[in-house]
């Protein structure tokens, strides 16, 4: 099949304003450190045009991962696309991975590896080949790759680690709890509880449990690690249940708390230089005109330093999914199938 047109790179379109974040306290007891006051929209620069390009994908994207000179890129249905990470070039035929191939995707040694809620996770390289590791039953709600591990999230309470170079299984632990995102740091692997807000370090040489950060008003949906800290993103439940981000050290030590005045779960990852939302703003939240809107949703720039954010960009209707790699990040928007290259 021959090629996809590439898309204009100068495509990207600028979001001038967007959500006010204001100043909430930490997670409950115990302390969890000082409240930040976060700038409005309508301060933050106007220079952000970095959205270096964007393309249309016949997928209804759920997933994406970036890295080794690769896009991936998984449709609902289980439908694998490989784009050139500059010229958003689709490479090559779709690959067909089955509906139970759900994503999310982590790259690593050049080969997408995508889970699924048949308990399988593929890896599948630029060639078409591809690996399975039988994990398990549960469906996958993060995938992370670090130290010399890819490490599996499932809803069912289970964390697995897989050698990416052969695919194989290595030790587990259940912790008893329905999970959400997972992410590698420094010597830890760090696990979200989607049911009471705890935060688990795991120790990757064994993947045992090696400390529980206790949340117990909160709603977590993913976590990040990178630009200094850890990251969390959960739900408010004694505030009106609107979203918070938190930031912890890399030692797992609560430090600080901003609030996001969205209703809907969000994503996010960190890395080249800063934190990055999205925005998913909820219709009966009444968000100012300036700001998202319930038909063009986003991305936002969170500073890891002050918390402010400091940049928001048009990523389609609908962003689900990001990755950070190939030099750039990266948003799926599933509404509008729309692939967005954010260049740092």
């Amino acid at each position: 099949m021959a090629p996809d047109s590439a898309p204009n790179p100068n495509s990207g379109r600028l979001m001038l304003a967007a959500v006010a974040l204001a100043a909430v306290i930490g997670f409950g007891p115990p302390d969890f450190g000082s409240e930040e006051t976060v700038p409005s929209g309508d301060q933050l620069p106007a220079e952000q045009s970095r959205v270096g390009g964007q393309a249309e994908l016949e997928l209804d994207p759920v997933a994406i991962g970036a890295g080794d000179g690769t896009v991936w890129v998984l449709g609902r249905g289980g439908a694998l696309a490989a784009l050139d990470p500059t010229t958003l070039v689709r490479q090559g035929d779709s690959l067909a991975l089955g509906r139970s191939a759900v994503g999310p995707i982590a790259v690593v040694l050049g080969r997408a590896w995508i889970a699924g809620t048949d308990g399988v996770l593929r890896g599948v390289d630029p060639n078409g080949g591809m690996t399975k590791t039988s994990l398990g039953g549960g469906k996958p709600t993060g995938i992370a790759a670090g130290e010399g591990r890819l490490w599996v999230s499932s809803s069912k309470g289970s964390v697995f680690a897989v050698n990416p170079e052969t695919g194989e299984a290595g030790p587990s632990t259940d912790l008893g709890t329905r999970l959400g995102g997972i992410a590698v740091s420094a010597g830890s692997v760090w696990v979200a509880s989607a049911d009471d807000g705890s935060l688990y370090r795991l120790d990757p040489a064994t993947a045992g449990l090696a400390a529980v950060i206790p949340a117990t008003e909160h709603l977590l949906y993913d976590v990040a690690a990178g630009e200094g800290g850890v990251w969390v993103t959960g739900r408010d439940q004694l505030r009106g249940g609107n979203v918070i981000l938190r930031r912890l050290s890399l030692e797992g030590d609560p430090e600080e708390t901003t609030r996001i005045d969205v209703k809907e779960g969000v994503r996010l990852v960190a890395g080249e230089g800063g934190v990055w939302v999205t925005l998913q703003p909820s219709p009966q939240q009444g968000l100012p005109a300036a700001g998202p809107s319930e038909q063009e949703a986003g991305l936002a720039l969170i500073d890891p330093v002050s918390l402010a954010q400091i940049g928001s960009f048009d990523v389609g209707r609908s962003p689900l999914a990001l990755a950070i790699g190939a030099g750039a990040v990266w948003a799926a928007s599933g509404r509008d199938g729309e692939i967005s290259r954010v260049d740092p």
